[in-house]
């Protein structure tokens, strides 16, 4: 089984694990030669629903298409399609996967599934949407934040340079008033020498 489907099992596990009863879709997962007959024994073997169903999950898990033929046996025996739906809200699968698990069940649903599997499809592209969506406002706000700093430094770089370039206008003023000052002082001694 593929990692993101897996992970969609693991993220319904506790949900599956308590509402998927096995039995009704064990035939369907034999004729579909995802479960042998040892396996279906293996499941019937289990003293409870919930282990029947922690036991098929197990297996289905080994299973290469293992997500894609629980979906399509939940929808074919149409007692627990609702779980087929939560999971089509959750798949990772490309267009193609889409397209040719929906060819494999086609004629095989009554409306309200087909209607059902199109609700899940918008649900997963909204959820994928979101995601995005969410993952992008924090791009731009981190972007921001980081453009805020640089704003700042900069900023702060300019102020130190016109701190320090203004340090030695300053000097120089001082320079050049102590030497008018010098010389005012030394004009006005003239002029005291010429009185």
């Amino acid at each position: 089984m593929e990692d993101h489907d897996r992970e969609v099992i693991r993220r319904c596990y506790v949900r599956l694990e308590k509402n998927l009863e096995a039995g009704p879709h064990l035939s369907q997962l034999f004729q579909d030669d995802v479960l042998s007959e040892e396996d279906m024994e293996k499941i019937n073997a289990k003293p409870s629903t919930k282990k029947q169903a922690a036991k098929l999950l197990k297996i289905l898990c080994r299973r290469k298409y293992g997500l894609r033929m629980l979906i399509k046996a939940l929808l074919l025996a149409k007692i627990q399609d609702f779980l087929a739906f939560e999971l089509l809200e959750r798949v990772a699968w490309n267009d193609e996967e889409i397209k040719n698990f929906r060819e494999e069940v086609d004629g095989n649903l009554d409306r309200c599934q087909i209607i059902e599997i199109q609700k899940a499809a918008l649900q997963k592209q909204y959820n994928e949407l979101e995601q995005k969506y969410n993952q992008l406002e924090a791009d731009y706000h981190q972007t921001v934040k980081e453009l805020n700093h640089k704003v700042i430094d900069l900023q702060q770089q300019i102020d130190d340079y016109h701190q320090s370039d203004a340090e030695p206008n300053r000097n120089e003023i001082q320079r050049s008033n102590s030497i008018m000052s010098w010389m005012f002082h030394k004009k006005s001694q003239r002029k005291e020498r010429r009185h």
